[in-house]
């Protein structure tokens, strides 16, 4: 009886204004355009992923700057990016790849993320695919965006390639880690990739009946003298003359082919 007869009783004036002030303040938290840590922002759309699986998973181990160990010595593999190599025994520690395993480990060690699948379930290796998120934080973004890691995507697993190759365009033009001069390759006296020949092309009709007139391929180098070699938001480099070169619209530019192979990209299959 008592509940009906609160629920009867008209709401004064300054009760009503609670209401609405209080639904307004959550609302405002709850669709906050951006969160930030430093200099870093993430829209709420890429960073939080609604309607998938909010389950967390505590990170034991820091293996480099873009594989992680989880619970159960889980590894887990960064999707889209990749950052200079610490732990190959056949292979130099990469300039800059101390700091980004650093800054892994302070992002994620000892803490529970969110995993979450694009295509593929595991790489060559066994280990898990995935894009990693930390509170509010896209980990795989985060790391190219403040040039700790290059974008390097493989297809299937290509979500948020143009995202990333965005976020390393706007490292390499604010000069951040990899691209602050620290990295800068050295002049090579020949930028050829091995075993490596453009496309050639089709020879053309003779004209009035003669032999047909046949175009020498030419090596990659040659190729990207006329232009700059485009690397597309897959992590494929296309160099003036290749199929799909008019045809890749966003992309980071590079002088030539070896240098596009040196930032995580790879050749075209043709």
């Amino acid at each position: 009886m008592k509940i009906q007869k609160f629920l009867k009783t008209p709401l004064t004036l300054g009760s009503f204004l609670v209401v609405i002030l209080a639904t307004l303040l959550i609302n405002t938290l709850l669709n906050s355009e951006f969160l930030e840590q430093g200099n870093y922002q993430i829209s709420n759309q890429a960073s939080i992923q609604k309607g998938s699986n909010q389950e967390t998973f505590l990170v034991t181990k820091v293996i480099d700057g873009d594989t992680i160990e989880i619970e159960g010595s889980t590894r887990v593999r960064y999707i889209g990016i990749d950052t200079p190599e610490t732990v190959d025994p056949n292979r130099p520690v990469g300039c800059f790849g101390k700091e980004a395993s650093s800054k892994n480990s302070e992002l994620v060690l000892n803490k529970r993320v969110k995993l979450v699948k694009d295509v593929s379930e595991t790489d060559r290796y066994g280990r898990l695919l995935r894009y990693v998120y930390i509170d509010d934080i896209f980990v795989n973004d985060y790391l190219v965006a403040e040039g700790y890691a290059k974008a390097s995507t493989y297809a299937p697993d290509v979500k948020y390639s143009e995202q990333f190759v965005n976020s390393e365009r706007k490292a390499r033009e604010e000069k951040k880690g990899l691209w602050s001069g620290a990295c800068e390759i050295k002049p090579q006296t020949s930028s050829v990739t091995p075993n490596y020949v453009a496309p050639s092309v089709a020879p053309a009709p003779a004209i009035g009946g003669g032999a047909p007139v046949t175009q020498n391929s030419t090596t990659s180098n040659e190729v990207a003298s006329g232009g700059v070699v485009k690397k597309s938001s897959t992590g494929i480099c296309h160099a003036p003359g290749t199929t799909y070169y008019s045809k890749t619209k966003n992309f980071i530019p590079y002088d030539n082919v070896q240098d596009c192979l040196d930032s995580g990209g790879r050749l075209p299959l043709r």
